[in-house]
């Protein structure tokens, strides 16, 4: 009987030491996985960290790009004000002249002819001073329509001949021709082609100088004694031309 008393208590000792210990080793077990699923998310939340970003990167990617555009954009604005501003010189002065409200001035001619005209006559220096002279002298005359001077620079050039492609006109070289519209811009003075076009179409004679009439200063004259018949020859016969159809269909 005593042994049964001294040892019960002895074995309930044990079995609750046992359910303790097993109760320890769960909740050891629970914290553990715990803190290893939250290394985990950890873990993932870090290696997602670099996809969000590389997202973000490209989503912002667009208005790099229009920034990079809106730049471009006032650079180009930028060149072609530049460009304008020196051609027109600082005070637009091109974009004020007008008839009948100006008077212009003009010498004509080409510079492989010193018989056609003043252009040819004299060299570049001595060419502007006499334009300017003769300019000032109308301008002392009447102070009421302001002078402009201008170059008449006579390309194409009718021939008595007619020409490989048939046109019966000689066309000036490109570098006569920047040559002369630098000098007249340069000199505030307007440019003018003055076209003799012989036989050839008057809209293909414009699409070769296009580059040019397209330039602040620089506009189109043309000669309707040298716009040829068939069969009629320059310098020969007079030309006529029809000016209300050649517009239209220009």
């Amino acid at each position: 009987m005593c042994l049964q008393r001294d040892t019960r208590p002895g074995s309930i000792y044990r079995k609750v030491r046992m359910h303790t210990l097993w109760l320890s080793f769960t909740l050891i077990s629970l914290l553990l996985l715990l803190s290893s699923c939250g290394n985990t998310t950890s873990t993932a939340t870090q290696t997602r960290q670099p996809e969000k970003t590389h997202s973000t990167s490209r989503t912002s990617q667009p208005t790099h790009t229009s920034s990079n555009d809106t730049t471009q954009t006032n650079t180009d604005r930028r060149a072609q004000l530049a460009l304008l501003h020196n051609f027109l010189g600082p005070s637009g002065w091109t974009w004020r002249t007008s008839l009948p409200d100006n008077r212009l001035v003009i010498y004509y001619g080409n510079p492989l002819s010193p018989v056609m005209g003043p252009v040819g006559a004299y060299q570049d220096d001595e060419l502007i001073a006499k334009l300017q002279a003769q300019a000032q002298v109308y301008a002392d005359l009447d102070s009421t329509h302001p002078v402009v001077p201008a170059f008449d620079y006579v390309t194409p050039v009718a021939q008595p001949v007619p020409m490989k492609d048939g046109s019966w006109v000689y066309r000036m070289p490109e570098d006569s021709i920047e040559h002369y519209v630098e000098l007249a811009n340069s000199n505030h003075m307007l440019f003018f082609f003055d076209m003799q076009i012989g036989h050839s179409p008057i809209q293909k004679e414009v699409n070769i100088l296009w580059p040019y009439l397209e330039r602040p200063g620089v506009d189109l004259a043309l000669d309707p004694e040298f716009d040829m018949a068939p069969g009629a020859v320059p310098g020969v016969q007079f030309g006529r031309m029809y000016a209300l159809s050649q517009a239209c269909r220009w």
